[in-house]
Formats: C-alpha cells, sequence, structure tokens
C-alpha cells in the first residue's frame, strides 16, 4: 500500500462505529430532556397519608415517555428482553 492509502474496510468500519455512537449519544440527550422536563411533585410537604416523605410523584404522561426513551438505550439486554415502554390507555 502506498504512502496516503487507506484502508478501506477499516475507513468503513470506523464511519459506521461513528454513527452508532452518534445514535447512542441522540438517546442519552432525548433521555436527558425527558428527565429535565418531567413534572415532578414532592409530596413530603402535604400533610398526612405520605407514608414516606422520601418519596417524590412523576406524571404518568412523563413517566410513560422516560420509560419509552429507556426501551431505547437497553443497549444490554439481559437475558434477550428489552425494556418495555409503557403503552398508554
Amino acid at each position: 500500500m502506498s504512502k496516503g492509502m487507506y484502508n478501506q474496510p477499516a475507513v468503513d468500519e470506523l464511519y459506521k462505529q461513528n454513527q452508532r455512537l452518534k445514535k447512542s449519544i441522540q438517546i442519552y440527550e432525548e433521555l436527558a430532556e425527558e428527565i429535565r422536563t418531567a413534572s415532578v411533585v414532592d409530596r413530603s410537604i402535604y400533610s398526612g397519608g405520605e407514608e414516606d416523605p422520601e418519596w417524590l410523584s412523576i406524571n404518568r404522561e412523563d413517566y410513560t415517555q422516560l420509560l419509552a426513551v429507556l426501551s431505547k438505550l437497553d443497549l444490554w439486554k439481559p437475558w434477550n428482553q428489552t425494556i418495555q415502554p409503557r403503552i398508554p390507555k
């Protein structure tokens, strides 16, 4: 191989790897945005009925969106199963 020539299969593989990483980053950015914008309520400030003041409540639709994004990030896939997004009623 002369100077300045590239190994095309290696270049192609690097390109594919770069594309996969960009897609993963995009999904993580989407997850971060869902978390940032989720409606959360600190219920510990209300008197009575709360069993544990350390708990927060999250809007059901926001939670559904979080699970949908998490299902895209299930890269490890333990036991060949994926995280199932909640299906809204």
